[in-house]
């Protein structure tokens, strides 16, 4: 059965070979709450661009960066590792600096939000967000001096998000042409082999084709960060209920990009028993 699944794995990932550097990572913060999303991309002229539309922070000043570890599992996100840094130094206002996952500080106005792009010009998408060990986006408590090393003297991790692959709808009807199958759009591969992009856990990939009840490979990285959390009693049934109906409502720009994916993206997703 292990071998089936991974050949189900591999012919996925083989027919959408084929794709662009874009990447996207939903954020929560410690209590899972929904804080929107990220989304960083190759464009036209060589350079990245990140896109935040976020939600439900706090009125101030933060600062965000992206990190060099897809791993939003531990409390208080250490396990995201340190910046996208390469060979540079961290922050603009240093020599030899910033870092390619370096990013202003974002301002949030009362009602939450924040609507922002931000050109990173020494960052490789490919190489460096959608690489073997993947990446995260992470908001910290305090601002960015822009020099102190080796991250600007930030402050905590508030929110964390980790990034997998995104595929548009016509990647989506490619898929669907190479393999016979419903494209994936709103189920997103990263290079870690995480799948990521609603609620809910995988229980099969075709009709009929189980997946191991635990397994580490293959998750939701923010609900099971809340299953764990419900098992060891800090969270209440209550509570991961009520995060649940909030990723319900998340904004349509989240949702399957095509139609003809839909119905392959609503019978890998159950409401959360796998992990139970």
């Amino acid at each position: 059965m292990r071998l089936e699944i991974l050949s189900v794995l591999a012919t996925t990932l083989l027919a959408t070979v084929a794709h662009s550097a874009d990447a996207t990572a939903d954020i929560a913060d410690r209590e899972g709450n929904n804080l929107g999303a990220v989304r960083v991309h190759d464009t036209a002229s060589g350079l990245a661009l990140a896109t935040l539309t976020l939600s439900n922070l706090p009125e101030g000043q933060y600062a965000v960066h992206l990190h060099e570890t897809g791993d939003c599992e531990s409390e208080d996100f250490s396990s995201a590792g340190g910046h996208v840094a390469g060979d540079r130094q961290h922050g603009v206002l240093a020599e030899g600096g910033p870092h390619p996952g370096d990013m202003p500080n974002i301002s949030v106005a009362e009602n939450g939000i924040v609507q922002v792009e931000v050109v990173l010009p020494f960052l490789d998408v490919e190489r460096q967000i959608l690489d073997e060990d993947g990446a995260a986006f992470v908001i910290h408590a305090g601002i960015d001096d822009y020099e102190t090393q080796p991250s600007g003297n930030a402050g905590d991790r508030m929110a964390c998000g980790v990034f997998s692959q995104r595929y548009s709808a016509d990647e989506c009807a490619a898929n669907r042409s190479n393999t016979g199958s419903p494209g994936l759009p709103g189920l997103t591969f990263s290079a870690a082999g995480r799948i990521a992009g609603g609620k809910g856990f995988v229980r099969r990939l075709v009709h009929d084709v189980p997946l191991p009840r635990r397994t580490s490979h293959l998750r939701w990285p923010r609900v099971t960060h809340l299953q764990r959390r419900r098992r060891a009693g800090r969270l209440s049934d209550q509570t991961t209920q009520d995060v649940s109906r909030r990723l319900e409502k998340r904004p349509q720009g989240h949702q399957p990009s095509s139609s003809r994916c839909t119905s392959l993206l609503k019978r890998l997703m159950e409401p959360s028993s796998v992990f139970s």
